[in-house]
């Protein structure tokens, strides 16, 4: 069991580290477009793809957060 829950930990890890590496793009992506009403409807989609990775960034860090938790308890640091 304890090897299982550190396989999903490192799971949990990698997904983090790449989701922060895509919502940078994205914030590349979203910084790069122009002004202007023409560009509304990407700027939009852009944004609203950034919203939804960054509510799995935020839960990431909730699972990493219960872990260092869990790490404390029974290990006694």
């Amino acid at each position: 069991m304890k090897q299982a829950f550190f396989e999903v930990l490192l799971h949990a890890e990698n997904a983090l580290i790449d989701s922060e590496k895509a919502k940078a793009v994205l914030d590349m992506w979203l910084n790069s477009i122009p002004y202007g009403d023409e560009y509304k409807d990407e700027a939009c989609r852009v944004d609203a793809v950034m919203t939804l990775l960054s509510h799995g960034i935020k839960e990431l860090h909730e699972a990493m957060t219960y872990f260092e938790r869990y790490k404390a308890l029974y290990s006694g640091e």
